[in-house]
């Protein structure tokens, strides 16, 4: 996840309503284009999104995320792990080290890695999840 990205995390989850792609271009520095393209690579494509957008703007669903946060699966500056977990509880179908890469803009080899860690942290969390876990290599 780069770094614009995750200060939209940041910025949308310090929010109580929706926030204007403008008003969010001009916090981050970055253009409307920019801010859509975030929203749509941190949601994944799925149709159970963890930023609601709607014509007043975008609100993150923070039950989620503060969810994660409480059940110990992230530290609180690893938002790259939650957005992948969400991204993968979303998956109707397998899915590619290189897809969940793209999804998240970070580099396909780099990404096995920090799967693996949140394989790792869901399982020293206790939590009960079943993870069919064929994902595969491009």
């Amino acid at each position: 996840m780069n770094k614009n990205m995750a200060s939209l995390l940041d910025v949308l989850l310090q929010q109580d309503d929706y926030i204007t792609a403008t008003q969010l271009a001009d916090i981050l520095g970055v253009t409307e284009r920019s801010v859509r393209n975030y929203v749509r690579n941190l949601n994944g494509g799925t149709a159970n999104s963890l930023i609601i957008s709607s014509n007043e703007g975008y609100r993150i669903q923070k039950e989620p995320y503060n969810d994660a946060l409480k059940s110990g699966l992230l530290g609180k500056e690893d938002n790259l792990l939650f957005v992948l977990a969400f991204n993968l509880m979303n998956v109707r179908e397998y899915t590619s080290f290189d897809k969940l890469a793209r999804q998240v803009n970070y580099s396909p080899e780099g990404i096995r890695k920090k799967v693996q860690e949140l394989f790792k942290k869901i399982t020293e969390s206790n939590l009960k999840l079943k993870i069919d876990s064929k994902i595969l290599r491009a």
